[in-house]
């Protein structure tokens, strides 16, 4: 039987295309005692109204809207409040958990009490849920701590313990990067995490959501709360969205540059090129942005991390 209660927050904002399949996916999980909180913020399509007929169809589904749009951390902070759980789980509007996932993260939670968050791999889709990559995260604790440092080595679609969020408080606003900032506190309170080596969740990729736009601003938000942690900064902090509107007008041009230029390194390094050296230069040139810039240098680093960690686990078997 399923004893503990598991809250699963979901954001929604506009995701009448997706969001009835991002249900669809709760409701078809292995792991039935869970409460679905979906939080709409103010969508202007008709999302709501298809939020109304599942919850009157399933009473584990919970629905609340705000009066306006108070974009992710707020409503992600109102989840919070709203969750009962023993656990709490992250999902997005527009993405599909596949059906273990909940069963597998809390299973190992259940079995390793020292830890305090658990994630999996994820696959890209695109609009129409077909894969078009795979994410590939560090798995243990070691590597993820040394990947964190870089980039967030653990997809935010992750299950937590209750206690972990008492912790933390709950999320400070910090758009864009939200959860690396939750995670790299989480750390200097001494909290571990783990990825599952299964791939567990399939993340939308689209025109209009986060991981599609925005790169700029993200990535100088990361930036932002590498500051921070460096810094040993805890105090309650929030960021007026106009920090992050310099040196966003070309974003698209650079994210173009940046797959281009990182496609060629990773085949030179692969080769091993002896002028891989230059590729980085020609990098450079390409993006504009230091940001940009930057977000290459992070994502080879978390490579290396990976390298690592698989080299050290063949040689144990």
């Amino acid at each position: 039987m399923d004893k503990d209660l598991i809250s699963i927050i979901m954001p929604t904002y506009n995701v009448e295309k997706y969001v009835g399949q991002a249900i669809e996916s709760i409701l078809n999980q292995t792991y039935k005692n869970f409460e679905l909180i979906i939080v709409d913020d103010g969508s202007t399509d008709n999302t709501f109204s298809i939020l109304k007929k599942y919850s009157k169809r399933d009473a584990r589904i919970k629905i609340f809207k705000n009066s306006r749009n108070l974009k992710i951390v707020k409503t992600l902070n109102k989840g919070l409040k709203l969750a009962t759980g023993k656990y709490i789980a992250r999902m997005d509007g527009d993405d599909i958990s596949l059906p273990t996932r909940l069963e597998l993260e809390k299973k190992y939670l259940d079995n390793n009490p020292d830890v305090d968050i658990v994630s999996s791999q994820i696959y890209g889709i695109d609009e129409s849920g077909k894969i078009i990559n795979k994410k590939i995260y560090p798995v243990t604790k070691k590597y993820i701590k040394k990947s964190m440092k870089f980039l967030p080595s653990l997809a935010h679609f992750w299950l937590a313990r209750k206690e972990a969020y008492v912790k933390l408080r709950e999320y400070r606003n910090i758009p864009y990067a939200e959860d690396y900032d939750l995670l790299l506190r989480g750390m200097k309170l001494g909290l571990t995490y783990v990825n599952l080596p299964e791939y567990l969740y399939k993340l939308r990729i689209r025109i209009g959501n986060t991981n599609s736009s925005n790169g700029l601003k993200q990535q100088k938000a990361r930036l932002l709360v590498q500051h921070l942690y460096k810094k040993e900064a805890d105090e309650y902090i929030f960021i007026d969205d106009n920090y992050f509107e310099e040196k966003t007008s070309s974003s698209q041009k650079e994210t173009v540059a940046f797959i281009n230029a990182s496609s060629n390194l990773q085949l030179a390094i692969k080769n091993k090129h002896r002028k891989a050296y230059m590729m980085f230069k020609t990098i450079e040139a390409a993006c504009q942005s230091k940001y940009i810039f930057n977000y290459i240098i992070m994502a080879l680093c978390t490579r290396v991390v990976l390298l690592e960690e698989n080299i050290v686990k063949m040689k144990g078997k």
